[in-house]
């Protein structure tokens, strides 16, 4: 008996019918989960630290804090913003004087998953003097 390409088309939809609904049912939960994963942004702190010399001191506003905005996925979010509380400038190559020190995203370090959306300040104000000539001032 010949079938009729119209019932092989039927058995070869309808056979192992259990199997390709959960695979539906997977496929669906899947297609979900990627959809409603959207990338968060939140607004974070940190202070700021310098390194220098030992015979310099700073004249710096020290309740500076750097703000910035960062999207990304959530966990990768609450794990730097656990992590990161201070962002350190070396300026142990700086001879006293006055510098306005650029604050960028590389001084972030930031992972390669979250990206910067906004930072404030974008620039530091910060003043290097003699240890010897500060403490003759006093």
């Amino acid at each position: 008996m010949i079938k009729t390409s119209s019932k092989v088309i039927s058995e070869q939809v309808l056979s192992n019918g259990a199997y390709k609904f959960v695979a539906l049912i997977a496929s669906i939960i899947l297609w979900l989960t990627v959809l409603g994963r959207k990338d968060a942004v939140i607004t974070h702190e940190v202070g700021v630290k310098f390194e220098t010399q030992s015979s310099v001191v700073l004249d710096y506003d020290s309740s500076l804090k750097i703000r910035m905005k960062i999207l990304g996925p959530r966990k990768m979010l609450k794990e730097y913003s656990d992590s990161v509380t201070n962002i350190t400038f070396d300026l142990k190559e700086r001879a006293p004087g006055v510098y306005s020190i650029p604050v960028t995203g590389k001084d972030l370090n930031l992972p390669m998953s979250l990206k910067l959306i906004a930072l404030q300040p974008e620039e530091i104000n910060i003043k290097i003097m003699n240890r010897e000539k500060n403490d003759k001032d006093n």
